[in-house]
Parts: structure tokens; C-alpha cells; sequence
């Protein structure tokens, strides 16, 4: 049984990372449709290439980070599915061009959310987890 301040660190960085690989994706797939207006705005530093490796590099960071201690937990192959699935789109982003890379940039950034959030649901789910202990409350 982990612990319930183990098992909320978890669900923080769970909840970070999905929240971080949604905005990814969000960039990713707007990106091509917003370039035109975002200088108009101010908003062009978000356009900028520096802008993106650092976006992708803070999602991947809570992806391994979560991935690794939810395998570790709950042994689940479908947590290691998602994750190799997303950081496989994002490889393979990077040989796209256009607005097919922005797509399978937003792919793989929903996919590494989905992963975060099947690694939330066992955890809140598991048996072996005080996953009382996930949301901050007292476990059992």
C-alpha cells in the first residue's frame, strides 16, 4: 500500500500533466489558424518555436514522470500504451509539415493527456492505493 501523501503527489502530477498536454494540444492544433492574428495581438511569442520545445518538453517531463509511477503502482499495460502511442506521434510530428504537424502534435498531446487521466482513474479506482488519500482527504 503506498502512502496517501505518495498517492497525492500522484494525482497532483497526473493533473498537471494533463492539464499541460491539453494546452499542448490546444496550441498545437491552433497554431496553423491563429499565425496571422497572434502579432495583432501580442501574443506572437506564443507562436514562436522556443515557445513549443519548451510546452512539449514540460508535458513530456509529467508524462514520464507519471507514466513510470503508475506502471510502478498499478502494472498496467494500457498506461504504457498511451504514453509510447503520444510520445510516438511526437516523434513523429516532427517529419510532418504544415498543418498535418500541428495535427498529429495535438494528437499526441491528447493522447498524453488521456494517458494521465486513465492513470488518475486507477489510481482512484485501485485497491492496493489509499486512494482516499488522492484527493487530500484522509484515507480509509
Amino acid at each position: 500500500m503506498i502512502k496517501a501523501s505518495q498517492s497525492s503527489t500522484l494525482s497532483v502530477v497526473d493533473r498537471v500533466g494533463a492539464t499541460v498536454s491539453f494546452a499542448c494540444a490546444v496550441h498545437c492544433v491552433a497554431m496553423p489558424f491563429l499565425l496571422s492574428v497572434l502579432p495583432l495581438l501580442g501574443l506572437s511569442v506564443i507562436a514562436h518555436e522556443t515557445f513549443e520545445r519548451c510546452m512539449l518538453v514540460v508535458a513530456l517531463v509529467f508524462a514520464v514522470t507519471s507514466s513510470c509511477w503508475g506502471l510502478r503502482i498499478h502494472r498496467s499495460g494500457k498506461i504504457a500504451a498511451l504514453f509510447f502511442i503520444a510520445i510516438a506521434l511526437l516523434g513523429f510530428s516532427r517529419v510532418c509539415a504544415g498543418i498535418t504537424h500541428g495535427l498529429v502534435l495535438g494528437l499526441g498531446g491528447l493522447t498524453l493527456s488521456a494517458g494521465h487521466f486513465l492513470n488518475h482513474h486507477l489510481c482512484r479506482s485501485c485497491s492496493s492505493c489509499d486512494h482516499h488519500g488522492h484527493d487530500g482527504g484522509p484515507g480509509p
